[in-house]
């Protein structure tokens, strides 16, 4: 006999599709109180309109980015950007793609040519 056999009348779950839906409903009923969303909009008027706020957010920001200078290899100018995302908005190009080319080390569609400025390389 292989693998480990339940007793009849064991303590396990009997999970059925009923009993899902209604603690999913009750879980709902706890998360969704008007006090509840009330609460957690004040907080977040708060912390959105906070300088303090702002500030924080944008040195965490500065802390975790990784630099890129990319080099348009059209008109032969170079830009180095705070982040990889501002990079590829600037572009028009998923934040993924310029990934994978600095990575690679390779020109994007011989257009652009991506990577870490000299400073910041390891």
């Amino acid at each position: 006999m292989l693998g480990y056999k339940h007793p009849e009348g064991g303590k396990s779950k009997n999970w059925t599709l009923e009993r899902k839906a209604n603690r999913r409903k009750r879980l709902m009923a706890l998360n969704t109180s008007k006090e509840q969303i009330e609460r957690v909009r004040e907080r977040m008027k708060i912390y959105s309109n906070s300088k303090e706020h702002q500030e924080h957010l944008q040195k965490i920001h500065l802390r975790q980015s990784h630099k890129v200078e990319v080099f348009d290899i059209i008109s032969k100018t170079t830009n180095v950007y705070s982040s990889i995302r501002s990079a590829a908005l600037e572009i028009g190009i998923e934040h993924s793609t310029v990934r994978k080319y600095l990575r690679l080390d390779e020109p994007y569609k011989n257009k652009y040519k991506f990577s870490k400025p000299s400073s910041d390389k390891d």
